[in-house]
């Protein structure tokens, strides 16, 4: 049985569903491992040190500078290309 591609060191450059499956058997390797220690220490919590959410408004004004910000980038690059000048 001689699979089609070449066989490599590193896991890249396999089939998708080669890739699928190695990451899979990955997943339940380290969840054996998780699932001993689980009862002690709950994961809820974890992401405690976050800050609150963003409220809505601030969100898409930030998203709007951002946007604006970058797009005076786009505008003064395509006017600094030298190639264009030519």
């Amino acid at each position: 049985p001689t699979e089609s591609y070449p066989k490599l060191a590193s896991k890249a450059r396999r089939p998708k569903n080669d890739r699928m499956e190695v990451i899979n058997e990955d997943d339940q390797m380290s969840n054996a491992k998780t699932s001993k220690l689980s009862d002690s220490a709950s994961d809820e919590g974890f992401n405690s040190g976050n800050q609150s959410p963003e409220p809505e408004e601030r969100k898409r004004e930030r998203r709007r500078n951002n946007r604006d910000e970058s797009k005076k980038r786009r505008r003064n690059h395509k006017n600094n290309n030298p190639i264009t000048k030519i």
